[in-house]
């Protein structure tokens, strides 16, 4: 079949008098191909067949949802359909109710189980979970909507919200909240009696118990208010007194607690034991490093700079290594600046350190053995990007592929993936607000050097999915591995370096946002609940930002 071209095709669009879109002749890839349009109304891209355009009369996807809404108020009193109060609105509910029960047994499909299970499988495929208000993506933007919105932090903290909701309650209730309306605690009652034959759910079988083993292992007690001081049984000091009269080096009040939690009488050679091991179990992560990387602990200064560093490991002439432990690099043991300096002082004697964490080379020593073999040139499988086909990479996919080859591990973005063989090689994350992309994640299979893997992915993400209106695209680099030296060739020009951190209990790091203040009812501060949790900072090498403008 012979192929309709550009001129043929915006010709067909003139004729039928379509001066409200326009069709663009870079981005044009054949009449039944998704191609690129200019909608003249609301002024903004977007992409679509031509062909269905042509015979559907469509528009950007923003002005036939306006164009929807003003039929729906106009037939049916409002903007959904299925909430008209026109005599047809209430037909329409009617016969979406019949069909709901002749096919699902129920008037509305959150009560069917058969819905509610698609739907959890649904958002386990494409989030990796069932509920997604627990992805800290959603918690952060959920979070700066409500900001701009109400200028708060929580819509609950918004006087204007509280009296709204008291208004509310008045006007239905005769009370400023409902459960203190009469009629509401009798229903309440009924609904757990005929559910679970009790008036209150802390009469269910067990439901105390684990309520009291909860409160223990987060407070030390059944009751979070209530917090008894531990004491030492030969002295008869409090555990916190004993801290902090102690001179030698010692791991964070908090985490000493972690030990006796539910106790509060403790003896000094319990202390003593914990504190001994503690120091013991940091010694052993140099040992686990010189057998994943199969070389010997180097621990000497480094010639060509002058301060006495001393690298854990030497790779090459110009290539170094640190294992941090968490408790000996968190900012109880180390400047906040000293990660970031020490990075700094090597790029500026034109030599590489790799500074990775104690959690990175336990838990991915393969990730990390594969980035400083890239470094070195040692990737033995070797792929050019020309061989390889771009296609869109869905959620479930990303999270594994991103869990097994990229040390952040997975995020909740859009996804653009080169396939060789048709299996997927690289994958390049991103995430559009307002005028900026940002790049979330890019990575490769471990082990392999993908020759312009990011050249073309973002070739194609420039001109496939970013309209004009995006002018900027951001890459952030971690400093404590990566140099961001490649995209200064592709257009990217470097704008800042900034220190950033992460918690840690020594075992793990955590986000920062994690941990902060006012995160329940007690309104501690961000140090109160890092020390209730054993948890401190631990500071990177920089965090560098690129930016290429368009």
């Amino acid at each position: 079949m012979k192929k309709i071209t550009y001129e043929k095709a915006k010709n067909r669009f003139l004729e039928q008098g379509r001066t409200d879109i326009t069709l663009c002749e870079d981005d044009y890839n054949g009449w039944k191909e998704k191609s690129k349009f200019w909608d003249e109304i609301i002024k903004d891209w977007f992409w679509a067949i031509p062909k269905n355009v042509f015979m559907q009369k469509s528009t950007h996807p923003k002005r036939a949802m306006e164009n929807r809404k003003s039929t729906n108020i106009e037939k049916y009193g409002s903007t959904c359909s299925l909430h008209g109060i026109t005599e047809k609105g209430e037909k329409i509910k009617e016969k979406v109710k019949e069909t709901l029960i002749e096919k699902y047994g129920v008037d509305n499909p959150f009560k069917s189980k058969k819905i509610k299970e698609k739907i959890m499988n649904k958002l386990k495929e494409k989030y990796g979970t069932e509920n997604i208000s627990k992805l800290e993506e959603i918690k952060k933007k959920k979070k700066e909507t409500i900001i701009k919105k109400y200028g708060v932090s929580h819509q609950m903290l918004s006087e204007n919200i509280k009296e709204k909701i008291k208004k509310t309650n008045l006007e239905k209730y005769n009370t400023t909240h409902p459960s203190k309306n009469e009629e509401i605690k009798i229903r309440k009652k009924n609904t757990f009696k005929k559910k679970y034959n009790v008036e209150h759910p802390f009469n269910l079988p067990g439901i105390v118990e684990k309520k009291n083993k909860t409160m223990i292992e987060k407070y030390g007690t059944t009751n979070s208010w209530l917090k008894p001081t531990k004491i030492i049984l030969e002295n008869n000091l409090s555990i916190k007194e004993w801290y902090h009269s102690q001179t030698n080096l010692m791991p964070s009040y908090g985490w000493i607690m972690k030990h006796f939690v539910g106790r509060n009488e403790i003896s000094q050679d319990e202390l003593t034991n914990i504190i001994s091991n503690f120091h013991e179990k940091k010694s052993s992560l140099e040992i686990l490093s010189e057998k994943i990387f199969n070389l010997e602990y180097y621990n000497k200064k480094v010639e060509k700079i002058e301060k006495n560093y001393k690298p854990d490991f030497k790779f090459s002439s110009e290539i170094f290594l640190n294992v941090d432990g968490l408790y000996w690099h968190s900012d109880m043991n180390k400047d906040k600046w000293y990660h970031f300096n020490l990075r700094k002082d090597f790029e500026n004697a034109n030599l590489r350190i790799f500074q990775f964490r104690e959690d990175d080379i336990r838990d991915k020593s393969d990730i990390v053995k594969s980035i400083i073999n890239n470094a070195l040139g040692k990737n033995a499988n070797i792929i050019y990007a020309r061989k390889c086909k771009i296609n869109t990479v869905s959620q479930a996919s990303a999270n594994v592929f991103l869990k097994e080859n990229h040390l952040m591990g997975t995020t909740n973005a859009k996804h653009l993936g080169l396939y060789f063989e048709n299996k997927l090689i690289s994958i390049l994350s991103y995430k559009k607000k307002r005028n900026i992309c940002k790049i979330e994640r890019f990575c490769s299979t471990i082990n392999s050097k993908i020759i312009g893997g990011f050249s073309k992915l973002l070739s194609h993400l420039e001109k496939r999915y970013l309209s004009t209106q995006i002018t900027q695209i951001h890459n952030w680099v971690d400093l404590r591995y990566g140099t961001g030296k490649h995209l200064e060739n592709k257009g990217f020009i470097l704008i800042k370096d900034i220190l950033s951190w992460k918690w840690t209990d020594y075992n793990y790091t955590y986000n920062r946002l994690r941990c902060k203040a006012n995160m329940d009812s007690r309104n501690l501060t961000e140090k109160e609940y890092a020390e209730e949790l054993g948890w401190e900072r631990i500071y990177d090498a920089g965090q560098r930002l690129y930016v290429k403008y368009r």
